[in-house]
């Protein structure tokens, strides 16, 4: 479905969603006016108390996040790939990288610059078509992932034709280097030596050249390499350029690109300084900003130096809302920044990542995840390399959303995925089952009934039924005091104890399926988190058929999830931090229902020691309209932060830590150091 598809679905189903409740809602309004025109205040309150609840609930659902369609451009292409009709010209580089790969000398080419300035826009489109224009014969190889760089090395000079020359260019190479850093001595030495092999053969060769690029500061990451590495003066070092040189080719393209989308010659220049400030110009800066300066061109506004710093706020203000917007399209927000978060964790270069190391960073819904995945990819700001692997477009997109996300990001989510990423995917396995990192079969085999949503539907269907007036006397316990406030289709006594219930079972619903169902535990254990579901029946039971214990049965419920909380935080497999939060969450629940339990008690001794009569029982349900609005306001307020996806994302993330983190490296004395933190 496209994203303008999204939005049209979205606005009919909040239309739709009104009309049925619109519908629904007339005959308790009916309900709601005849009982006012009778004198009967409480039932007239339970029935405005049932329609505020109702409207709240749909509020809460139709009005979720409808994503904003993404902005198209037709000048500024930000983060898609660049053709040689679509880039941004640089004759004097090309001729340097050109001259650097047929040089006789005993180096290898080397191509340095700085994160943005089109390093890899220059080698993977403007020397490929130089080279294939002037040299037909020529086959030209760009690799930009260090997976497999060896075998795939191998494979390209051994299969190289003999009467054929061959280029290969390593770009973004700091990739290797990084991923050689994690790698033990004994490795990383033979990885190098491995290298600077393949190289001093490439520079003997007559027929083949292999070529590298990399960002400025990992220049002297290259020191193992010795003389193959040029010297910084001999590198082709590729700069910005001047943001007040009319020479430079480069600059005058980016300056007739935004001539195109302003108009205005002299505007362009000032907004070109503005960009570039220190006198240099990031070709990728100018990208992002001249796409949000064409969104305003196109939205009728006349921008100018002024209105671009004081509107639009500049160039890193233009930046965020460039991103910004990006997000805001997304169907799901959240997910897509925890996927480029989980993606940015190493600032220093980007690096491939397997899907399932992303899935195991945070407890998402599999397919939620692969939508945001997609999303990005569409929008060009990760890639998709082959099955089940991903990376950034781009290291900018490593460094800025690695900041971002520690300003956006929830600390715990943010945390979860650090610590993933520091142990390597080494996730408590003694707490939590395994099922985010496997096969969909497999994950649906070994998932366990959703016993929370089995049993809540049904009793649902119950409390409807005892909702509605069919003349039925449910009450076991006490007078009957369902036609002594108002005869109508409706039990307005009921509604009190109906709608809290209501809330409060699909709370307990949700916190089995999505946290006790994916909890790795003993049978005695296990049994205690199934009750936790089944005492539903019980608390649902007391409240249907004896109505002055509803508060107190809500309670009891209540208790159970509490000690159940506490039981496990006792778990001595959980890590520390795992066990003072579900600590603070079982203790704070466990004191709040028992406190709940004696206001429930007293309510329930003095209903039956004073609730008798037709004016009693109208005082009963006024009495109890507040207490009920006090209970669902948690259930809908303040318990959709421990159940909803985000939520129960965060405690999952917390429990999946392992009990102890340990870190190795090694010092410059050769000895090894061991971090441990528990």
């Amino acid at each position: 479905m496209t994203n303008r598809r999204l939005l049209a679905s979205n606005r009919t189903q909040l239309v739709i969603g009104y009309l049925a409740l619109i519908v629904a809602s007339g005959s308790l309004l009916w309900a709601l006016l005849a009982s006012l025109a009778a004198g009967q205040l409480a039932a007239a309150g339970a029935l405005a108390f049932l329609i505020l609840s109702s409207f709240a609930v749909c509020w809460r659902v139709l009005h979720r996040r409808i994503p904003k369609e993404p902005r198209s451009t037709e000048v500024f292409h930000p983060f898609t790939p660049l053709d040689a009709d679509t880039v941004w010209r640089r004759p004097v580089d090309v001729a340097r990288i050109v001259d650097a790969i047929f040089d006789c000398s005993s180096t290898v080419p080397l191509v340095v610059g700085s994160s943005g300035v089109g390093k890899s826009t220059l080698l993977d489109v403007m020397v490929r078509e130089h080279l294939t224009e002037a040299k037909p014969d020529l086959k030209y190889v760009l690799i930009d992932t260090y997976a497999d760089l060896h075998p795939t090395l191998t494979r390209l000079i051994k299969e190289r034709p003999p009467n054929q020359h061959l280029v290969i260019v390593l770009d973004q190479f700091e990739q290797w280097l990084g991923r050689n850093r994690l790698l033990s001595r004994a490795d990383r030495a033979q990885a190098q030596e491995w290298l600077t092999g393949a190289l001093e053969d490439s520079r003997e060769a007559a027929n083949y050249t292999i070529l590298l690029s990399v960002r400025r500061e990992w220049y002297y990451d290259l020191r193992f390499l010795g003389s193959l590495v040029p010297t910084p003066v001999d590198a082709c070092d590729i700069q910005e350029p001047l943001t007040a040189d009319d020479g430079d080719e480069m600059r005058q393209e980016i300056l007739a690109s935004f001539m195109r989308v302003v108009g205005d010659t002299n505007v362009s220049r000032k907004l070109l300084t503005l960009i570039g400030p220190g006198g240099r110009l990031s070709p990728l800066k100018a990208q992002i900003v001249g796409a949000v300066v064409e969104w305003h061109r196109v939205d009728g506004r006349r921008v100018d130096a002024d209105y671009f710093e004081s509107i639009i706020g500049g160039t890193d203000q233009a930046i965020d809302s460039y991103f910004e917007a990006v997000l805001d399209g997304a169907e799901r927000r959240d997910i897509c920044l925890k996927v480029l978060c989980a993606l940015s964790v190493k600032t220093r270069f980007r690096q491939e990542t397997e899907l399932g190391d992303i899935l195991g960073s945070f407890f998402e819904d599999t397919e939620t995840v692969r939508e945001a995945v997609k999303y990005l990819a569409d929008r060009g700001l990760i890639r998709e390399r082959g099955i089940g692997y991903l990376d950034l477009a781009h290291d900018y997109l490593a460094e800025y959303f690695n900041s971002k996300s520690g300003a956006d990001l929830n600390p715990i989510e943010r945390d979860n995925i650090h610590i993933h990423a520091e142990t390597g995917g080494l996730l408590n396995r003694d707490v939590l089952l395994d099922q985010t990192v496997e096969s969909d079969a497999e994950t649906h085999a070994r998932s366990r009934l959703p016993l929370g949503r089995i049993v809540v539907v049904p009793l649902l269907v119950i409390m409807v039924v005892r909702l509605l007036d069919f003349g039925i006397n449910w009450t076991l316990v006490g007078p009957s005091i369902a036609h002594t406030v108002q005869k109508n289709f409706l039990d307005t006594s009921y509604i009190p104890i109906f709608v809290p219930h209501a809330a409060w079972i699909i709370y307990i619903a949700l916190f089995y399926d999505r946290i006790f169902r994916r909890l790795n535990e003993s049978r005695r254990a296990r049994l205690f988190s199934i009750f936790v579901v089944l005492n539903l029946i019980i608390s649902i039971g007391v409240g249907i058929f004896i109505p002055f214990a509803w508060l107190a049965s809500i309670a009891t419920g209540g208790v159970v999830l509490g000690l159940k909380l506490v039981a496990l935080s006792r778990r001595p497999d959980l890590n520390r931090t795992a066990r003072e939060r579900l600590t603070v969450f079982g203790g704070t629940t466990l004191f709040n229902l028992l406190f709940l339990a004696c206001l429930g008690i007293g309510d329930l001794y003095a209903s039956l020691l004073y609730v008798h009569t037709r004016h009693d029982a109208s005082t009963w349900v006024a009495v109890n309209v507040g207490l009920s609005a006090m209970m669902t306001y948690a259930c809908l307020v303040l318990a959709p932060i421990h159940v909803s996806r985000s939520g129960m994302s965060q405690l999952l993330g917390l429990m999946a830590r392992p009990r102890r983190i340990v870190v190795e490296h090694e010092g410059k004395a050769h000895g090894k150091v061991v971090l441990s933190v528990q």
